[in-house]
């Protein structure tokens, strides 16, 4: 079970998602990936990275949305600004 307060605790959990990935990705393509030209795994990299900004756009607009719900019910949340990053670390 992973420690909220340790994020290191997550490691083997993604560790295992990972290798579940993978061990996927070889049943369903083999192991050609390991033989493939660079700049195309490169171009495959570009396409992974731009899947997870826009899945991440659509999580943030979500949130922002129910942020607004939450101010719009009178809850009080701190007032961080939206568009400024804060100064929490990952």
């Amino acid at each position: 079970m992973s420690d909220p307060k340790d994020p290191l605790s997550y490691w083997p959990q993604f560790v295992a998602t990972t290798e579940a990935r993978m061990r996927v990705g070889r049943q369903e393509y083999g192991d050609v990936s390991f033989s493939r030209n660079p700049e195309a795994l490169i171009t495959e990299i570009e396409e992974e990275l731009a899947d997870v900004c826009g899945w991440s756009f659509v999580l943030f607009a979500r949130l922002q949305r129910l942020r607004e719900a939450l101010r719009a019910s009178a809850l009080s949340l701190p007032s961080e600004p939206v568009n400024q990053p804060s100064n929490r670390r990952l």
